[in-house]
């Protein structure tokens, strides 16, 4: 089971190590239901990771307009498990989305505070 807090600002905030080429490194990562891929991260972590680019992606955003960013191959710890994700290049915090939580039961009690769980469907 993953668990953390839900911030001041109501945004289900969750610890998640990332594993690079030889590094690892912990971040905090705000869970975001509305993003469809499975992790996002700043571009000067994704080096400092020295993670291996692997290609451009578009997306369109809540607004209607269209981004272009870069794809990286990572891994992350997830339900004590090395598990590899496409990360997006994207310069905001960490945000962890729906591809990531697939197969998972999400908990968020929406209080500053509240309790968040991600726990494993699978055995």
């Amino acid at each position: 089971m993953i668990t953390g807090k839900v911030n001041k600002a109501l945004d289900p905030i969750v610890s998640l190590t990332i594993i690079g080429n030889g590094t690892e490194v912990t971040v905090d990562a705000v869970i975001d239901t509305g993003f469809s891929g499975e992790l996002t991260l700043p571009l000067d972590l994704i080096k400092s990771l020295t993670l291996l680019w692997r290609s451009r992606g578009i997306s369109i955003l809540g607004d209607g307009s269209e981004s272009v960013f870069d794809l990286y191959f990572g891994a992350v710890i997830w339900n004590n498990k090395i598990h590899k994700v496409v990360i997006d290049s994207v310069e905001t915090m960490p945000l962890i989305g729906m591809r990531l939580l697939r197969n998972s039961t999400l908990w968020i009690e929406v209080c500053e505070g509240g309790d968040v769980r991600i726990e494993s469907m699978l055995p």
